[in-house]
């Protein structure tokens, strides 16, 4: 995605129809190479599918490095 280089991965889907953001269903953060925190979200879009990856380091600057998945802390997750 356009996203100033901060790693966000938007999800294709089959459906004929135009996906649009629904929910998030998991949210974490990690800290980038130079510490600086990054927030990354899952979420779905009005079917229940993979929509986006999101991921936005809170300086706005692009993303170092991307991180080991037992280095992200999960903040929130939504069961089933």
């Amino acid at each position: 995605m356009k996203d100033g280089g901060m790693g966000s991965l938007k999800f294709i889907s089959n459906s004929k129809n135009e996906c649009k953001f629904s929910e998030c269903i998991a949210e974490g953060e990690f800290f980038d190479k130079d510490n600086v925190p990054v927030s990354v979200t899952i979420n779905v879009d009005q079917n229940g599918e993979l929509y986006e990856l999101d991921m936005w380091k809170v300086d706005f600057f692009p993303l170092m490095q991307f991180t080991y998945i037992n280095d992200v802390k999960v903040l929130h997750e939504e069961n089933g």
